[in-house]
């Protein structure tokens, strides 16, 4: 009988001690939700706020202005036609309509510098390099779209030109490539470009600015995994795996001899470049917004992998803001665009001129809303 009870006593220890050890765990299985609970909260909340904080930073970055586009009328009312309603500021008329400038597009010009290793200030004039690649991106944040804007590198256009001793002397019509030599490889260069380019547009606004020197390239290009192309021109002098007419993956190397090679590869036009790192631009895109759907973190990983080769103004709120436009935003083949021209040889450089007409209708295309309210 005693037997009977002492069993009963510790079957009874046993069940108290397992309910105990029960409670504990529902305890810190409670505690450890409510920590991840509240982490995704305030996550979510800093995310937020991170995102409008960047926005209001970005548009700050310029004054938003209208480009200061001519009023052109290509069809004339002629005398007997009724007055036009006159324009306020923001709105043209072209080729019969009004249009509104859309204020909700943030610019960034992205720049790719023909220098090798990390970023280094230079104290001298003619030192910092050039600008071998020029983008403008932009973002409209209305409508959920992305532009990638072509410019080449030999357009000839008005840029600000500087003596030995950083001295300003005059501006003069150059190789917009050029802008960038006359700053110190850094913000000044940078700040120079965006200048040039702004004033080529009719003084658009660029809200930020991001350059990488060209040992960057195999980084980024490896951190979204590589980036599928079609070898479209002949690249047997500098690469063997290379092979015209072959879809392949571009890994390290590979990937700034497919963006970069001019003179050994095809016709060795900077034209025909283009055209590779336009290919390359559209994968890449890709490729980083699959990334980013995976680790909302991986704009930072990436901002941090290639920061010793990078030069931008734009903060860790404005690239959390602008990663999730990015992910929001359409981008197709259709939306990368080229400032049309044609190119010939200088005394003693190639030189690119723009199609006036259709830069301007670029312009109206990209950055400009048909209003009827003036009809």
């Amino acid at each position: 009988m005693d037997d009977l009870i002492r069993a009963g006593v510790e079957a009874r220890k046993k069940r108290q001690k397992k309910n105990r050890v029960m409670k504990r765990a529902a305890i810190v299985a409670a505690s450890v939700l409510l920590v991840i609970f509240i982490a995704v909260v305030a996550g979510s909340i800093a995310f937020a706020w991170m995102k409008s904080a960047g926005r209001g930073t970005l548009l700050k970055g310029a004054s938003n202005q209208a480009p200061s586009l001519a009023l052109i009328e290509t069809e004339s009312a002629g005398a007997d036609q009724p007055a036009q309603k006159p324009l306020e500021e923001g709105y043209v008329r072209y080729n019969g309509k009004v249009y509104c400038y859309n204020e909700d597009i943030i610019n960034i010009l992205c720049l790719g510098v023909d220098n090798k290793g990390e970023v280094e200030q230079k104290d001298e004039i003619g030192l910092a390099g050039q600008a071998d690649t020029l983008f403008l991106l932009s973002m409209d944040t209305r409508n959920k779209t992305m532009k990638l804007i072509s410019i080449n590198r030999d357009t000839m256009t008005d840029i600000a030109v500087y003596d030995f001793f950083g001295n300003y002397v005059s501006n003069a019509t150059a190789q917009l490539a050029l802008a960038y030599s006359y700053g110190d490889g850094a913000a000044k260069s940078c700040e120079l470009t965006v200048e040039a380019v702004s004033n080529l547009l009719y003084q658009l606004p660029i809200h930020a600015y991001c350059s990488i020197n060209m040992d960057a390239i195999p980084v980024i290009n490896d951190m979204v995994g590589g980036v599928q192309v079609t070898i479209n021109d002949d690249f047997s002098k500098v690469s063997k795996r290379m092979k015209q007419g072959e879809t392949m993956t571009l890994k390290g190397e590979e990937a700034l001899i497919f963006v970069r090679s001019r003179m050994d590869v095809g016709n060795g036009t900077n034209e025909e470049r283009m055209a590779r790192q336009k290919q390359y631009m559209l994968s890449f895109v890709g490729s980083a917004k699959a990334a980013m759907k995976n680790d909302l973190t991986f704009p930072i990983k990436l901002f941090n992998g290639v920061s010793e080769y990078l030069v931008t103004d734009i903060s860790l709120n404005e690239i959390t803001y602008l990663a999730a436009q990015a992910l929001e935003s359409e981008f197709t083949s259709d939306s990368m665009l080229n400032i049309q021209g044609t190119s010939r040889m200088g005394e003693r450089y190639m030189e690119f001129y723009v199609d006036d007409e259709a830069l301007y209708d670029l312009i109206i295309d990209v950055f400009y809303e048909e209003d009827n309210s003036y009809e």
